[in-house]
């Protein structure tokens, strides 16, 4: 199949898996009923006195009568807010939650009890926040600041989240969701099971997959962990800008040991994004790593990273990377030794090895003489063991600039002889 028809199949295969996820939630709710501001309920615009019990009883009421809440100044609470079905929370400029100090483990906001116990069903449809400021509780070192579970329908739009040790959203077992134009500051500093992540998305405790979900026009910056980490299925990423993080940018995984059947990244598009300064924590440092099943990686800008800008590692498959550009990554060549800026790796971390790999038409550059440059422009590894059977590998029409240490491509010539096409690079 030509490259032009593969990557245009690809995308609708993603966007119809997308739509199809979407067309099966619930229809939208019009908000024709009355609003209601918390302070109704007895919340406090204060910032500092207590206002569990009014915000609860507040999304309670939109639970019951499917009408929105507004919230219009800033509340404190001292526990974990519950949401049911049908919740909308919208909120004026001077809306914000947080002041709160809950006990290690509780998230800001969570799904009432009956989404642990859901059976693999959706527990609750339809959650909508909008124009919130969520600050997060230092003393928290484990937990969401905001976590989904069971739920389909869920909208999260120009909120604010930050400040918290955590992660800031978690979705699992959700299905249907659109998180845009937020911004996300200062997540991730303890490292915990399950990870940190601005955005974390993974199947629920009873191993119900999360799906179809938009991640578009996202402002993540000045994080201590991965933004975005993606066990789901049916997934676009796309305009988000993401600076200044420790770890990676966007991780896309399947079958990694001890995850649950249904924590997989399948059927993605990561389209038009800007990535930059990310730094190693604890064992990568890469802008987009990806180890999936069906992915289109297209358009994006990434640069200054101290590992890959992109790495491909198993068990990937049906993988294309087109029309990116590439600038200045490997910035940590000492540690991340013998790395492309594009990298392909193989090694028995699963017993897959990436297959139907295409990096076409991409542009790569090493532009900074006043520091080591990065080994490679794109690289093919296999770091131990016995070559994989790769088959079905294209590396062609890219274009790269700037010195290398070594080689602008390079292929572990253990692969000699593997199903590749290499050609028109320069």
């Amino acid at each position: 199949m030509p490259l032009s028809q593969k990557k245009d199949s690809i995308m609708r295969v993603n966007r119809r898996a997308f739509l199809a996820g979407i067309a099966a939630l619930p229809a939208a709710r019009v908000l024709a009923g009355p609003i209601r501001d918390a302070k109704d309920f007895g919340a406090a615009y204060d910032g500092s006195s207590d206002s569990f019990k009014a915000m609860q009883a507040a999304l309670d009421w939109s639970s019951q009568t499917a009408n929105p809440i507004q919230l219009s100044g800033p509340v404190r609470i001292s526990d974990t807010l519950r949401y049911g079905s049908n919740v909308t929370l919208l909120g004026t400029d001077a809306a914000q939650i947080g002041g709160f100090d809950l006990e290690p483990g509780k998230a800001l906001l969570n799904p009432g009890a009956k989404a642990m116990h859901s059976g693999g069903e959706a527990a609750f449809k339809n959650v909508t926040l909008r124009n919130i400021r969520f600050l997060g509780d230092g003393n928290t070192t484990k937990g969401s600041l905001i976590r989904f579970i069971a739920t389909d329908g869920v909208t999260v739009d120009r909120c604010v989240l930050r400040d918290h040790r955590c992660m800031l959203i978690g979705l699992f077992g959700v299905g249907g969701a659109s998180i845009t134009q937020c911004e996300f500051t200062n997540w991730g500093a303890v490292t915990v099971k399950p990870p940190g992540p601005a955005i974390h998305m993974a199947a629920d405790p009873n191993n119900r997959p999360s799906s179809s979900i938009e991640v578009a026009g996202n402002n993540f910056h000045d994080g201590t962990n991965v933004a975005i980490s993606v066990y789901a299925r049916d997934v676009i990423l796309r305009d988000n800008h993401i600076s200044n993080t420790l770890e990676g940018a966007i991780f896309a995984f399947r079958d990694r040991p001890g995850d649950q059947p249904n924590d997989a990244a399948v059927n993605l598009t990561i389209l038009n994004n800007t990535i930059s300064n990310v730094v190693q924590k604890d064992v990568s440092g890469t802008g987009i790593e990806i180890g999936a099943s069906g992915a289109l990686v297209r358009g994006n800008k990434i640069s200054n990273t101290e590992s890959s800008g992109i790495l491909i590692l198993d068990p990937s498959a049906h993988i294309v990377v087109t029309d990116n550009e590439v600038m200045d990554t490997v910035q940590k060549p000492g540690v991340f030794r013998e790395h492309g800026q594009i990298q392909i790796i193989a090694e028995p971390i699963t017993p897959d090895w990436p297959q139907d790999i295409a990096i076409i038409g991409n542009r790569v550059s090493n532009s900074s003489p006043d520091r080591v440059r990065a080994p490679y422009g794109i690289a093919v590894r296999v770091p131990f063991g016995e070559p994989p059977p790769i088959s079905k590998l294209v590396i062609r029409d890219n274009v790269l600039a700037g010195g290398y240490v070594k080689e602008k491509i390079w292929i572990d010539p253990r692969l000699a002889g593997a199903d590749a096409i290499i050609q028109n690079n320069g």
